[in-house]
């Protein structure tokens, strides 16, 4: 049985598969991208028959966080977050969010990602920054997340060790 799938935190907003006020996503991994489908519901709409663009930002926040720190099994937090939305983004599609680590800058790490629909169009593009935080926090917060048997032990790697 392939593990690809990252753990959660059962209070977290985006990834929690329980908070009935979250966005309960799902991410994998492969091959060093870290990706989600979202079909989302008329609870997120923004405009009429639009999905609000705040949730799409929050969803590409918690996937660029996730391949920064599956990159170094290490928790980090965002520092700065650009988004750019290309299109609106309609009900009644399922759309595909992929992220992937980008390089280490000085103290920080940058990922980008995007979202997509089936077709390949692409709706929003982003760009994160990330902070590592210190092992102390890593050590004592991977205690606290969900896992089960396709999930990835992320936070289980030697200091300074990379995927």
């Amino acid at each position: 049985m392939e593990k690809n799938l990252l753990p959660y935190y059962e209070g977290c907003f985006a990834c929690s598969q329980t908070n009935p006020h979250g966005l309960h996503q799902r991410f994998s991994v492969r091959d060093g991208k870290v990706s989600s489908t979202f079909d989302p519901s008329r609870k997120f709409q923004g405009y009429e028959n639009f999905v609000h663009g705040g949730v799409f930002s929050a969803i590409l926040d918690e996937s660029m966080g996730w391949a920064a720190s599956f990159k170094f099994g290490k928790f980090c937090k965002t520092v700065k977050l650009e988004i750019r939305f290309l299109k609106e983004t309609p009900f009644g599609k399922t759309y595909t969010i992929e992220s992937e680590f980008v390089r280490a800058v000085r103290s920080f790490w940058e990922a980008s990602g995007i979202v997509r629909d089936d077709d390949g169009t692409v709706y929003v593009r982003g760009t994160g920054l990330y902070y590592p935080l210190p092992e102390e926090f890593t050590s004592w917060a991977k205690d606290y997340l969900t896992y089960d048997e396709k999930t990835i032990r992320v936070f289980d790697v030697s200091e300074g060790e990379t995927r």
